[in-house]
């Protein structure tokens, strides 16, 4: 019986013995994959903490800044890269949030047109040009102007989410969002005073493109370039038929950057006329 005993503690040792040796490697691998999932997590948290903070940084960089004293009216006025060109009903200057929403689209589609070849495409961005219109001189700032072999665009961006309506000809358009309604400038009426300035400085035609985020739902009646974000390196490279030289590009670039208005005076008088318009359209 003592025998009988000592042999199955055996065999059951045995066996135990060879299970162990057949599961260990499968116990190392999923230790293994288990450790690769922690760092994993933990550099995803990293990164996540890493883009909070440059946001933050790109937030104080364009909102914290000091009030500058316009000399003519000696009132404080903010810098003039906090805004948009034209009339935004939904987005006052005066609300910070939306002034951050704002700079980050932007800020997105400039990091989006950086990754074009840069020894045929030349980008500019926060470009304020002097203007007329039936006799009269106003400023207008443009998002950005990318300078190409193959033609020159500028491109209004817009960064808002729900569905957009609206047409060519109407002054306001509408986003719907979360059951409610906000209305903002007619960007592509808003653009196309970008397009004339620009034609004007270079005698080139300019091609106008409209870009919202993706989270946006573009149900607006129109016949111009009116995109999402994902699909605005696409609608660039469908023009692939060269039109100017190396030389040339560089000529318009350089033209572009000598008028563009950096004085913080003229940038504060811009201000002046955008909230004039914004209240014309409110």
């Amino acid at each position: 019986m003592l025998e009988e005993l000592l042999h199955f503690i055996i065999s059951l040792y045995t066996v135990m013995l060879k299970i162990n040796i057949i599961l260990a490697p499968i116990f190392i691998l999923l230790n293994e994959i288990s450790l690769k999932i922690k760092k994993w997590k933990m550099r995803k948290q990293y990164l996540q903490q890493q883009e909070y903070f440059r946001q933050q940084r790109y937030y104080q960089q364009y909102y914290k800044q000091p009030q500058n004293i316009s000399p003519t009216s000696q009132t404080p006025v903010q810098n003039i890269t906090d805004y948009n060109t034209a009339p935004d009903n939904r987005t006052p200057p005066t609300d910070p949030l939306a002034r951050f929403k704002g700079i980050m689209g932007e800020h997105n589609v400039n990091k989006l047109l950086l990754e074009l070849d840069r020894e045929r495409y030349i980008l500019l961005s926060d470009i304020l040009l002097k203007a007329d219109k039936y006799g009269s001189s106003y400023t207008t700032q443009i998002d950005h102007i990318l300078v190409s072999v193959y033609g020159i665009f500028v491109i209004e961006t817009k960064n808002y989410s729900g569905k957009i309506y609206g047409t060519d000809r109407s002054d306001n358009w509408r986003e719907y969002l979360r059951g409610e309604e906000f209305k903002f400038y007619n960007p592509v009426k808003q653009n196309y005073a970008h397009k004339r300035a620009l034609e004007d400085l270079l005698g080139q035609t300019v091609i106008p493109i409209v870009v919202f985020s993706d989270n946006a739902l573009i149900k607006a009646v129109t016949s111009h370039t009116v995109i999402n974000m994902s699909v605005l390196k696409e609608t660039i490279r469908s023009y692939d038929r060269e039109i100017y030289s190396r030389e040339q590009i560089n000529g318009f670039a350089r033209k572009i950057s000598e008028n563009n208005i950096t004085s913080p005076v003229s940038r504060a008088e811009h201000i002046s006329q955008v909230r004039q318009s914004a209240n014309k359209y409110s």
